[in-house]
């Protein structure tokens, strides 16, 4: 059967570099999903808009960020997304 669980995540962009710590996760999935981010140092538990929009902010640490995101529906469907971030003060 196919499954009925999608994840898009809009932000971030995957390798991407930012000179922010605090960055935004952000994106669509079923609505009647749970979305879990998951980073080296916390985990935020989420719960997507009738729309299956969701949102969150997150603060990373120096260097390299693996961020991964999950959806899991209430039978147990699961995605996951991993998302690498960097962070960096340096002008490329």
């Amino acid at each position: 059967p196919k499954p009925s669980i999608f994840l898009t995540i809009s932000k971030p962009t995957d390798e991407e570099v930012v000179q922010k710590k605090i960055i935004t996760i952000s994106g669509k999935t079923t609505n009647i999903a749970t979305v879990i981010v998951l980073t080296e140092n916390a985990e935020q538990i989420l719960t997507p808009a009738v729309s299956g929009d969701f949102s969150t902010t997150i603060t990373i640490e120096n260097g390299q960020n693996i961020i991964e995101i999950t959806a899991i529906t209430p039978n147990r469907e699961t995605v996951k997304t991993i998302r690498t971030v960097t962070f960096s003060t340096e002008e490329f």
